[in-house]
């Protein structure tokens, strides 16, 4: 009978090592499914404050951590009594009382408990330019993140937030580069969403010395200095196009090369050409500004935050602080409109001065 009960106790605990690693194994698939969405939420709610002008902020989710504290505990008493009595007793014949006790006590407890702790620290990222760099360059891709009043239709957006009675969503067609924003983001530092441009987009804004204009073709070509409206590296040659009509030639620098180490100007020498363009053959002839696209030696490097913040479409209301002002006719005594067309229509009536 006593191996019986011993048997019972154990057969009830036995099965808490299995709830406890299942418990584990839930905890953190839980943890990682939940750090997946945090991750992505972060990243589209990013992007919708950007493109709304507003402050963001990345989390790095640095460390995730689960831990199950298990306590089972259990007890078994038993307490066996035996009592025997004998009694002699003569009534005109002999006879024989026996009198046997017996008592067997048992008791018992079981206890357990379970501690479940989750743990997940967020460190702002405040000193990686490029990070929050890679949130304005996919901004800057056209229909990467569209707006509308209504929801989008199905299968067509990969994402999706409503934020202030709009919907915004990620295209299927960029679902691509919507995963390399991620990554850039979470993983892998370092890298640039957009590949670094060839060229260098400039605008010429005139010639860079005098006389210029009155310079003639030697063998059909003009060497002339025009100035750019930024500093470039044109030091060691390259190829310019002019208007979209080119190749151009870009003469190299005459200096020593020591000094044309991070050597950078706004004027450059040019050769215009007959062959090339007949309409960029004659210094005379060039209507300023003209749109440039230059291929030097050096590759232009990756755009700044200026450069990037210049080219999204911000979606910032625009509150014109000169509209003349308005005022709604009012019943006397209640200040409600005084009709409901003219509550409806907010008549313009100048404002009393």
């Amino acid at each position: 009978m006593r191996w019986r009960i011993y048997l019972f106790v154990c057969t009830l605990l036995v099965p808490t090592a299995g709830c406890a690693v299942t418990g584990v194994h839930n905890d953190q698939a839980n943890l990682r499914t939940a750090l997946v969405t945090l991750c992505s939420n972060q990243v589209m709610d990013n992007l919708v404050r950007a493109s709304n002008g507003l402050p963001i902020i990345h989390l790095d989710y640095t460390n995730g951590n689960t831990q199950m504290t298990l306590d089972v505990n259990a007890s078994l008493s038993e307490t066996a009594g035996n009592t025997r009595s004998n009694a002699l007793t003569a009534l005109g014949m002999s006879s024989v009382l026996v009198i046997r006790t017996f008592s067997n006590t048992i008791a018992g407890s079981l206890g357990m408990s379970r501690v479940n702790q989750v743990g997940v620290t967020a460190t702002p990222v405040t000193t990686n330019n490029q990070l929050y760099d890679a949130y304005l360059s996919f901004l800057t891709i056209p229909g990467s993140l569209v707006v509308t009043d209504c929801p989008p239709p199905d299968g067509a957006a990969h994402v999706c937030q409503q934020f202030r009675d709009q919907y915004y969503w990620v295209p299927i067609e960029f679902r691509d580069r919507y995963f390399e924003l991620a990554m850039i983001t979470t993983a892998q530092r370092g890298k640039t969403l957009l590949p670094l441009d060839d060229f260098y987009s400039v605008s010429l804004v005139g010639f860079g010395a005098p006389g210029q204009a009155e310079l003639e073709p030697t063998d059909g070509a003009t060497t002339v200095i025009v100035e750019a409206d930024r500093e470039i590296p044109t030091q060691g040659g390259g190829q310019a196009w002019l208007n979209g009509a080119g190749p151009f030639r870009i003469m190299e620098d005459d200096s020593d090369e020591e000094e044309q180490i991070d050597y950078v100007s706004k004027k450059f020498k040019l050769v215009l050409e007959k062959t090339v363009d007949p309409q960029f053959g004659d210094p005379k002839a060039l209507v300023f500004p003209i749109q440039a696209r230059l291929k030097l030696r050096q590759k232009p490097p990756p755009p700044t935050t200026r450069e990037l913040l210049e080219r999204i479409p911000f979606r910032t209301p625009q509150v014109s602080l000169n509209a003349p002002a308005t005022v709604v006719p009012k019943q006397p005594g209640t200040g409600r409109p005084a009709t409901k067309q003219a509550y409806e229509d907010q008549a313009d009536v100048p404002e009393p001065k």
